[in-house]
């Protein structure tokens, strides 16, 4: 006679008890409830932590905004003092030429003011003369020279430059910022403040003020640094000004960094900043549908 296998009975009692069965239910519920809890726990506060991300970043690009304003309106009123200069001693040569780099020698200012000056309208000045500027840049001891270079007949006209023809339609103390560029004679990566030099209701010229892109640069990266992240900063044409790998010192040829680059070709390149090109291009659109 074969005896009853005690194990397997036991196992078929287990697997058939109802209230086993019933309490098997309840843990898996319960497991699937943890889980979805933990899951759903866990996107309210990524949420949030993103939510918390957003806020901060607002709040530091406002205050990277506001103090960069100051900079800029320090600029814009050295632009307009030396303009007011041209317009009380245009035909003082020796004033001019012991005022402008007086006021240019901005203490602390080396390595954000490359330069700047007074350029007359053709005859304006002087009678006979076309070219008359009265411009001073820094030389590679950061002193201010006077450079007579754009006077010379050899060279195109300085009141044909994008930074001087727009500015001969903007008000008085009005300051005009110019497109990002390279100075073709100092090789200097830069941008012009120009303010436009009135007198009787006549155009008698401009005064300027160039200010290095690798300040810019220097300033972004300051701002940034207790905080993390990164800066982008465009000019008036959407090219990049500054970038988180932009390096003005750099021995690679200016032409061939992506410094300048139109942001909507760097987004071509790096997909993730496609959203943001995006709405580059609708505030763009905006502010030229509302003037």
């Amino acid at each position: 006679m074969v005896k009853p296998n005690k194990q397997s009975s036991k196992l078929t009692d287990w697997r058939t008890n109802l209230p086993m069965q019933f309490m098997l239910v309840q843990l898996l519920v319960a497991a699937v409830i943890i889980i979805a809890s933990v899951v759903f726990l866990k996107s309210i506060e990524t949420d949030r932590l993103i939510d918390n991300q957003e806020f901060l970043s607002i709040n530091l690009g406002k205050t990277i905004v506001a103090k960069l304003q100051q900079k800029t309106n320090k600029i814009e009123n050295l632009a307009v003092s030396i303009g007011a200069l041209g317009e009380l001693y245009q035909h003082d040569p020796k004033q001019l030429n012991a005022a402008i780099p007086a006021l240019l020698e901005q203490p602390g200012q080396q390595e954000v003011i490359l330069g700047g000056g007074v350029w007359p309208e053709p005859f304006s000045f002087d009678p006979s003369k076309r070219k008359d500027s009265y411009f001073w840049a820094r030389d590679f001891a950061s002193e201010l020279i006077k450079v007579n270079d754009y006077n010379a007949d050899s060279l195109s006209p300085y009141y044909n430059e994008p930074w001087y023809v727009p500015a001969k339609y903007y008000p008085t103390d009005t300051t005009y910022w110019s497109k990002s560029y390279i100075d073709p004679y100092t090789q200097n990566a830069m941008l012009t403040a120009s303010v436009p030099m009135w007198q009787e209701h006549r155009f008698i010229g401009v005064s300027t003020v160039d200010i290095a892109l690798s300040s810019l640069d220097n300033f972004f990266n300051s701002a940034i640094s207790s905080h993390g992240g990164y800066v982008f900063a465009l000019d008036q044409q959407n090219r990049l000004l500054s970038y988180p790998d932009a390096d003005i010192d750099t021995s690679e040829p200016l032409n061939n960094r992506t410094l300048f680059q139109p942001f909507s070709a760097f987004s071509k390149e790096h997909p993730s900043f496609a959203p943001l090109q995006q709405t580059i291009k609708k505030n763009r659109y905006r502010f030229y549908s509302s003037v």
